[in-house]
């Protein structure tokens, strides 16, 4: 089952959603081998060398969200009562599925409390309520699911996007291209000397904030092909200082402003990326529970041989991709069809 397709989506927003959510969930995987400390033939060792780049999947989803909120919110009107709905019709499309998978979580660790096992791991209503309200990081709460943290980032992404939305009449106006650039700024100068925790936006906005001038530039059109050289010499910049965030997040960039509205050949990979991108959220909420057995497996002992790694590790991912696909059809697509009766304004929001 796959998401209504609109005229404007791009088909390289979700293949490169289906290749950073692949990245991420191999990066976690594989991850169990180094932890392991498993000895690994010289190709294991590539392919484990390969999949420690797979974080680089998050500035890749941060570049994207940036670039869809202003797609979603390009036709609204940003009143306060407008901002509001628009911000509401957001967070029900991503909490309604969050919280399923967080009591979930509960529900499991509370069983097995109930039995004696994980005890370790400490279960309290205050930790719930801070994980529904995405503040677990903010507060020192242990994390049910360490993957939650980009989540957490997401939404104060979209509080301070609609803030700004509404403060300056809409995306559109050109004040808030002039206070996003600026906060972009300010937000890449502070994460290359690190002086804000990562648990606050404004440490890793710059990433959403390249999103938010990409489509800027697309709707302008406002010399793509020079953006996009621009892009490029930042990335060998980036690749000089062995900044791969900084590299990840401006090739993601140059693919959103160069790629063109049509559909992408339908070839065997295209489909499956663009398949991978359609529950890419689900397979975030869902990929950590579904490689609990991986752990298991892998944790406990180093003798075991290197093929049956590999065995364990595909089998959780397609554990993982099967699960995502349920979950998608089970709990995100109806949350996605209960947003859309949040209806926003559809017309053109001032241009300032």
């Amino acid at each position: 089952m796959s998401t209504p397709r609109s005229p404007e989506r791009l088909d390289v927003i979700d293949v490169l959603r289906g290749i950073a959510a692949l990245s991420v969930v191999c990066f976690h995987y594989v991850g169990y081998i180094s932890s392991s400390h498993l000895p690994v033939s010289a190709l294991g060792g590539l392919v484990v060398s390969v999949a420690s780049f797979g974080h680089l999947g998050v500035p890749v989803f941060f570049v994207i969200s940036g670039y869809v909120m202003m797609l979603t919110a390009s036709r609204s009107v940003f009143t306060i009562p407008g901002g509001l709905r628009f911000l509401l019709r957001r967070m029900i499309r991503i909490a309604i599925p969050y919280w399923i998978v967080v009591l979930l979580i509960c529900a499991m660790l509370a069983m097995a409390h109930a039995k004696g096992r994980l005890l370790s791991i400490p279960l309290g209503a205050g930790q719930v309520v801070a994980h529904l309200l995405y503040a677990q990081d903010l507060v020192g709460a242990y994390a049910l699911d360490a993957a939650f943290w980009t989540l957490c980032l997401e939404v104060q992404f979209y509080v301070v996007f609609t803030v700004l939305a509404c403060a300056c009449s809409g995306p559109r106006a050109p004040r808030f291209v002039a206070f996003v650039v600026l906060l972009t700024v300010v937000s890449f100068m502070l994460d290359q000397r690190e002086t804000v925790s990562q648990t606050w936006f404004l440490r890793l906005w710059w990433q959403f904030g390249l999103g938010i001038l990409c489509f800027a530039v697309r709707e302008r059109n406002l010399a793509p092909t020079v953006t996009v050289a621009v892009l490029f010499v930042g990335a060998l910049l980036g690749l000089m200082r062995a900044d791969h965030d900084l590299v990840a997040a401006l090739a993601t960039s140059a693919a959103l402003v160069h790629s063109r509205r049509r559909s992408m050949a339908p070839t065997m990979l295209t489909r499956a990326a663009l398949g991978v991108g359609q529950v890419s959220y689900s397979l975030y909420l869902t990929h950590g529970k579904a490689g609990t057995l991986l752990g298991l497996w892998l944790g406990p002992s180093t003798t075991r041989p290197e093929w049956s790694a590999w065995l364990a590790i595909t089998a959780s991912l397609g554990l993982a991709l099967f699960a995502a696909q349920v979950f998608f059809r089970l709990c995100e697509s109806p949350a996605m069809r209960l947003s859309r009766r949040v209806l926003a304004s559809e017309q053109p929001a001032a241009a300032g």
